[in-house]
């Protein structure tokens, strides 16, 4: 199967705000300055997210949320700290509790960081289709993050969920510790 890959800008919207997308309208170029008072105000590139320190990014399946957040993921590495890490993790094959614990918080990268002095962004991919295999997947990694003493003043983390999936009650959870959500608007 031939794949096509281009390089679309893609933007983000706040779940709570409402984007009209009927009769015809197109999302303007928020990079020309002479559209920019046509634009909806909270829209915005990925690059304007990038410090904040939890986001849910949701989108419709097969819209392109994980080609999206892979480029984002790769530029945020080519241009972070030269100490900073990143860690990329797709979900959708793990079916315990106990592989995500090893291949994540136990991992050599996960504890160098929580010994070390720089910050680390962690991308979960796919956790919807994690829950077909792991249905409490998002409460696990709540509990991981609240039990442990983990220094999350240099911690972001990013997941990735299809909208239709997305747990609200652990939205609600994680909001205490620290998330915004975002859902990806539809080229």
């Amino acid at each position: 199967m031939l794949r096509w890959k281009y390089n679309w800008k893609r933007f983000w919207y706040q779940r709570e705000d409402k984007i009209d997308l009927s009769d015809e309208w197109f999302l303007c170029d928020h990079d020309r300055d002479l559209e920019q008072y046509l634009c909806h105000p909270n829209i915005v590139p990925f690059e304007s997210l990038t410090n904040t320190k939890c986001l849910i990014l949701l989108g419709e399946p097969g819209v392109g949320k994980t080609t999206s957040l892979q480029l984002e993921c790769k530029k945020l590495q080519e241009c972070i700290e030269k100490d900073d890490q990143s860690i990329w993790e797709d979900l959708k094959d793990y079916h315990d509790v106990n592989y995500l614990n090893t291949k994540v918080f136990k991992s050599k990268a996960f504890l160098a960081w929580t010994r070390g002095s720089y910050n680390l962004h962690l991308f979960f991919d796919s956790l919807d289709e994690c829950q077909i295999h792991i249905d409490n997947i998002g409460r696990v990694i709540l509990k991981e993050l609240k039990t442990n003493n983990y220094p999350i003043e240099r911690f972001y983390l990013r997941i990735i969920c299809r909208t239709g999936y997305w747990d609200s009650s652990l939205e609600d959870k994680l909001r205490k510790l620290f998330v915004r959500v975002r859902e990806m608007i539809p080229l």
